[in-house]
């Protein structure tokens, strides 16, 4: 009788081991759905795919100039993708096939939503960022930023306008022209030494510096494969000497460089994950992707570590008074916060239609402190990227809410490090990180 027994659980078992080696052959065919709907809407829509590495025959032919977007039909292969995972008896699955499966379904779901943006459909902004993004984006109403004014008034020297000071004081800090390069590489240098000894990078990692002019943007990582990147530094315009630890933190090292890396050593080549070769900015994980690379300068220079490099390293070498970096850092930090607090604020409003383009505009001359030109821009911005822009400020205040809750506070920068490793190197969601 217990010979029966045991057999009958050996058959339930091996059922059980061919159902769920099914299902992961199924979770690989959607991926490979997923991505290549991911890849032919990169096909027309500027800046949606981020990075590539997956195999090239999932690469579609690259459109035509006249070639019409085809939204429609990509939105019915995503919805019948979405109809597949639905369909997935997900209690026979091992713990990281589920977590796969709820990675790939709420891609699916900002692919779709995006999708149904550009056929027209309209979303309130917190609907929209739900939708991208996995998260509910928070709120910062005028009380917050006018008391971080405040305190930024207190910082300033000086009688007038606090926009005129401050920009009086920041511009004070201009990188020359000449020394660009070497203070951009100094920076990338060093935060490559603290970050590399605690993350598995490729041999061969190499985030190489690129000075080009004529972009939109400050900075711009541009991953290739097997830890090569570029970091591209737009030189059009004066850059203060806080955009090179923007470049070397942000978009180097523990940042989109890294991240980027991780993704195709340990998910994409490790697990064999296709879906980790593809990067497409309105989906969940690029909360994850500018949170950690907002946060990425507390992860390798923790307390004052950055301070004291830029005290001791970066001013001497760009001709700067070492004597004001930690104050410079103070109000460059802050400035931040008040900024993207008030983006976030002023696009809910403006994109919701509670306030028309002028009073957007009147809204950001007030609380971001800049000229009405300045001003303009920044709305253009707003109208381009929508509630993308929530992840800077509401990223970094996740990953360093999520680190310190589960012991990577200052005091313990082993367990810092180990905590912003695993997150970039597993299909985690912004759900997971938030509780």
């Amino acid at each position: 009788m217990r010979s029966l027994v045991v057999a009958a659980v050996l058959i339930a078992l091996a059922a059980c081991a061919v159902q769920e080696g099914g299902q992961n052959q199924e979770l690989d065919v959607i991926a490979e759905g997923y991505v290549g709907v991911v890849l032919e809407m990169g096909e027309y829509l500027e800046h949606y795919v981020d990075f590539y590495f997956g195999p090239e025959e999932l690469r579609p032919e690259p459109a035509g100039d006249d070639a019409e977007p085809s939204f429609g039909e990509l939105l019915e292969r995503s919805r019948v993708l979405l109809a597949e995972l639905g369909a997935f008896d997900v209690e026979h699955l091992d713990p990281d096939a589920l977590q796969r499966h709820r990675f790939l379904e709420a891609h699916l779901v900002a692919v779709r939503t995006r999708l149904e943006m550009e056929l027209g459909a309209t979303f309130v902004f917190d609907d929209e960022f739900r939708r991208l993004f996995g998260a509910d984006a928070p709120s910062y109403d005028t009380a917050f930023i006018e008391a971080r004014l405040k305190e930024l008034d207190g910082l300033l020297d000086g009688e007038g306008e606090l926009g005129d000071r401050y920009y009086d004081y920041v511009w004070r800090f201009v990188i020359p022209e000449e020394k660009l390069g070497e203070v951009y590489q100094t920076a990338i240098d060093e935060a490559k030494v603290k970050t590399a000894p605690h993350m598995n990078l490729f041999d061969g990692d190499l985030c190489a510096l690129e000075l080009v002019t004529d972009k939109p943007w400050d900075a711009f990582n541009s991953y290739d494969k097997r830890g090569v990147s570029r970091v591209q530094v737009n030189t059009g315009y004066r850059k203060q000497i806080k955009s090179a630890r923007d470049a070397a933190c942000h978009e180097c090292y523990p940042g989109h460089h890294v991240h980027s890396s991780l993704w195709e050593k340990e998910l994409y080549e490790g697990r064999g994950w296709v879906e980790f070769s593809v990067g497409a900015t309105s989906t969940p994980s690029y909360l994850i992707y500018e949170g950690i690379a907002e946060y990425a300068v507390e992860a390798a220079f923790p307390g004052g570590g950055w301070i004291d490099f830029q005290r001791s390293r970066l001013f001497p070498l760009a001709g700067l008074d070492p004597a004001e970096a930690e104050r410079y850092v103070r109000v460059v930090n802050l400035y931040k916060t008040i900024q993207w607090a008030a983006i976030i604020e002023g696009s809910r409003r403006y994109l919701d239609g509670e306030i028309d383009h002028e009073q957007a505009l009147e809204f950001f001359m007030e609380y971001t402190l800049r000229t009405r030109q300045e001003a303009e821009g920044l709305l253009s911005a707003v109208e381009l990227y929508r509630s993308y822009l929530v992840n800077y400020l509401f990223g970094a205040q996740m990953i360093r809410e999520y680190v310190d809750l589960n012991g990577g506070t200052e005091d313990n920068p082993e367990r810092r490090w180990e905590l912003i490793s695993e997150i970039m190197s597993s299909p985690v969601l912004p759900s997971d990180l938030l509780g």
